[in-house]
């Protein structure tokens, strides 16, 4: 980590994201039902529990990306749901993704692909480079701008996942297993960079399987459980 997170704009959750009596079936199967969870800004929250038990689908709900069965959500104390209008907009303003597959193109070198949020963000191009620049030495990968992404190795494009995740300035932020693949100093890198944009007031939300990642969140939601 080093200080260049200074020289990029983050962004701050203006308030909770909020559930309320969420459920979801997937046929017959009923994976949760009646599940009440305040998001709050400056937080890490892990949906934790055994496989099978849903986590990676309440994270998908919770970000719009799958329907809920049954239930509210509230962002800033505004109803938001996967059908709703204002969905678009979130996905370009306030929400973020890290998936376990990364999401890079792998063609692409590492430029090109931190480039994709700038330019949806209208970023001028003479700043592209600058912030681009700076995200990178946040993550610990100066000077591999034109590397293509499947040189990489899975830890090193996990940190590009997240300096794109940094540049795209998300106000709530959904990562789903960062550390499945990863090797313990990997991990706890990918963990340590989440807890930056929580200094800036984001919202992160994360399902794991990892007690580590568990440990190390200020919250934590267990589907084996219920709370």
């Amino acid at each position: 980590m080093t200080d260049a997170i200074h020289d990029l704009p983050l962004a701050t959750a203006p308030g909770p994201l909020t559930g309320s009596g969420l459920g979801k079936k997937i046929g017959t199967k009923s994976l949760w039902s009646g599940l009440n969870a305040t998001f709050l800004p400056g937080t890490i929250t892990a949906l934790v529990g055994p496989s099978g038990a849903g986590k990676t689908t309440l994270l998908n709900c919770l970000g719009l990306l799958e329907p809920l069965t049954e239930g509210t959500l509230t962002y800033n104390g505004t109803s938001i749901s996967a059908h709703g209008r204002q969905r678009r907009s979130l996905f370009r303003h306030s929400f973020g993704f890290m998936f376990q597959n990364f999401g890079l193109i792998e063609q692409w070198d590492v430029s090109d692909n931190l480039t994709i949020p700038l330019r949806a963000g209208r970023v001028p191009r003479h700043e592209r480079a600058r912030r681009i620049t700076s995200a990178l030495a946040v993550v610990g990968l100066t000077g591999r701008d034109r590397d293509p992404v499947h040189v990489l190795s899975g830890g090193e494009q996990q940190r590009v996942a997240f300096a794109r995740l940094l540049l795209h300035q998300p106000e709530v932020v959904f990562v789903d297993e960062p550390t499945a693949s990863l090797d313990e100093f990997n991990a706890d890198t990918i963990i340590d960079l989440l807890r930056t944009l929580t200094t800036a007031g984001a919202i992160i939300i994360v399902s794991t399987h990892d007690t580590h990642v568990r440990d190390r969140a200020d919250a934590t939601i267990d589907l084996s459980t219920g709370r």
